[in-house]
């Protein structure tokens, strides 16, 4: 059979496969090579590939492929009161050999915490009439929780509720 030359190029550039293999192929085949490429720091990169067997077998194929920096996007979330300080200083990933972290696109949320709205549900559990035991949990732990998450310091803007410390 007779051989099959290929040529792998990268923005013009032409790149070896991994392991350098004579290919041959009969009517119909098919064959594969593998190739080691370090992604440019650019916009896109030109990926051409020739395979030439004789002046009338031959065939190449070209592609421009979009680099995307970012190759995968993150979220870095942090919680704070903002009553007292306007300032919440959220520290991003560090940078090491292997991983550059840097912000191509910054969204900010702020939203109010939900912990008012457990206080005043808290505060209807803990005067629902039914008693079983079921329902006696459901409205003892969680003025529990908001209690022990107050006393941590946890949510320091929330005063204490009499009237849930008496149920």
């Amino acid at each position: 059979m007779q051989e099959v030359k290929t040529e792998m190029l990268i923005n013009d550039k032409e790149v070896q496969p991994e392991e350098k293999e004579k290919v041959s192929l009969p009517p119909f085949g098919a064959s594969k090579q593998h190739y080691a490429l370090t992604v440019p720091n650019e916009d896109a990169v030109k990926i051409q590939f020739k395979a030439i067997a004789n002046e009338k077998a031959k065939d190449a194929i070209l592609h421009k492929i979009p680099v995307y920096k970012n190759g995968i996007a993150f979220k870095v979330a942090d919680q704070g009161d903002m009553g007292e300080n306007s300032t919440v200083k959220l520290s991003l990933t560090k940078n090491d050999k292997n991983i550059s972290a840097y912000a191509e696109e910054l969204e900010i949320s702020v939203n109010p915490s939900p912990i008012e709205k457990i206080c005043k549900a808290s505060e209807f559990l803990a005067q629902y009439p039914y008693g079983c035991v079921e329902q006696t949990l459901n409205k003892f732990l969680p003025a529990v929780e908001i209690w022990h998450l107050n006393n941590k310091g946890k949510i320091p803007s929330i005063p204490e509720d009499p009237k849930l410390l008496d149920k």
